[in-house]
């Protein structure tokens, strides 16, 4: 279930979808081990990373929205509202 929920990017359904059992039967075990809330809480972090990566990669590129969304959340103390 781990090797799944890495693979699917922490995704429960998809998970699921990849053993052949239910989102639900995903959550009850996830819920019930401390080990895979650490392993969905890393892959979680992972993904954050590579959303930053190209949110980084964007900006360099002159992606307008790119810049306008991350002056939006990240610039608020500087007016960007």
């Amino acid at each position: 279930m781990e090797a799944a929920l890495r693979k699917s990017g922490g995704i429960q359904a998809a998970a699921a979808a990849m053993l052949g059992i239910t989102r639900q039967v995903v959550h009850i075990r996830v819920a019930g081990s401390p080990r895979l809330q650490a392993a969905c809480a890393a892959v979680k972090e992972e993904v954050i990373d590579l959303a930053e990566s190209q949110l980084t990669k964007a900006i360099t590129a002159g992606n307008l929205t790119a810049v306008i969304f991350y002056l939006k959340t990240q610039a608020k103390g500087r007016g960007y509202v």
